[in-house]
């Protein structure tokens, strides 16, 4: 998987390959937060994905807007389908989001939560 900070950085890339957001992350208090992104080689798609590509994109789009609803339910479904696709790519992402869902489903995260990770605790 490759990785690619910044929303300027994913603009330049996202014709050539398929792109998809993944954590917005604090790197340090005294900046803004930014948002990281996967960068999968459409090479790496197996032929018999290539039909329901946009219908994988879509949901993983959905995972992430749900997550910062807190929709944990959704997260965990959607992580369900999505794993093991664009060649198990995202699996890694995958795994740890899911582990933060359901950890969220028993301790709601605090009232000004939102969504960012923060590197710097």
């Amino acid at each position: 998987m490759y990785i690619i900070v910044g929303e300027e950085a994913a603009a330049q890339v996202d014709n050539k390959y398929l792109v998809f957001e993944l954590d917005t992350i604090l790197y340090n208090k005294d900046e803004a937060p930014v948002k990281s992104y996967c960068v999968v080689d459409n090479e790496h798609i197996p032929l018999q994905d290539i039909a329901a590509m946009e219908q994988y994109k879509k949901l993983h789009a959905k995972l992430i807007e749900n997550y910062h609803k807190r929709n944990w339910k959704f997260c965990l479904d959607a992580i369900e389908h999505l794993r093991g696709k664009f060649r198990g790519e995202l699996d890694t992402f995958y795994d740890d989001l899911e582990k933060r869902c359901s950890v969220f489903q028993q301790f709601e995260p605090p009232e000004d939560w939102n969504g960012v990770y923060d590197k710097t605790k």
